[in-house]
């Protein structure tokens, strides 16, 4: 009698094109085939690189240009600044990413090794990557109104 087991046709793995697609559109489905998919598992390292850019960018906007601006367009008015405020969100956001990064690199070392019980590093990582764009879309509006906040008070405080 013939082993049922050995009947059994190997597992088909997930095209890369169904993965992306589904990371746009429902990130949790994305997430379960790569988390499925051995192949796949050096993509958790790539995604929590990409998630940690667009902070990163915003952090470089805010100190580099926004700020500065801010700064010297309220000394010359005289209006109250809250640059506390606005500061702490863009570090915050700053600090997100850079923890993303660290793990991320954590993470590919791990991988790299080959050890047995790296899935529960690959659901850390899913859980970061997750609270990361859960955080930088809250912190992002909330960081848009830091940003129009006090341009609003410099339009009513000089009209």
């Amino acid at each position: 009698m013939p082993d049922r087991i050995s009947q059994l046709p190997e597992p088909s793995h997930t095209h890369p094109l169904t993965i992306i697609s589904w990371l746009f559109i429902f990130p949790p489905l994305g997430f379960y085939f790569i988390y499925k998919d051995p192949k796949y598992h050096s993509w958790v390292t790539n995604l929590l690189y990409i998630t940690s850019v667009f902070p990163l960018v915003i952090f470089l906007i805010q100190a580099l240009i926004v700020v500065p601006q801010l700064k010297v367009i309220y000394a010359e008015t005289g209006a109250p600044a809250d640059y506390p405020r606005l500061t702490a969100y863009y570090i915050t956001l700053f600090l997100l990413s850079i923890g993303q990064i660290i793990y991320g690199v954590y993470l590919k070392n791990l991988l790299g090794q080959s050890l047995p019980d790296t899935k529960k590093y690959l659901l850390l990582g899913f859980v970061i990557m997750s609270f990361g764009l859960f955080l930088e879309s809250w912190i992002s509006g909330i960081f848009l109104n830091a940003i129009l906040y006090p341009i609003y008070n410099l339009s009513n405080y000089m009209g």
